[in-house]
């Protein structure tokens, strides 16, 4: 095997690992635990390099967030704003 082929071979596994973390990120695996899976030295090391700001995750999450609320005090959601 020649010194190209270990090259393309190594950029490869290195692409197909930040998809991996990155769509574990985005399913909501807890940070935590791609953190070990990977292997980095630092759980910042990791939320650094994975953790993207993502429109649709956040309105998502606001979304689910609201619901929440709402369901925790249906009163205080409907009352009028002073």
């Amino acid at each position: 095997m020649n010194s190209t082929s270990k090259v393309c071979r190594c950029s490869r596994a290195r692409g197909e690992r930040h998809t991996f973390a990155t769509f574990d990120v985005q399913a909501a695996t807890p940070l935590e635990v791609v953190w070990d899976v990977l292997g980095h030295a630092t759980i910042q090391q990791t939320a650094n390099t994975y953790m993207h700001g993502d429109q649709a995750v956040t309105v998502d999450w606001m979304q689910r967030f609201e619901q929440q609320l709402d369901r925790a005090a249906p009163e205080a959601s409907r009352a009028p704003a002073n």
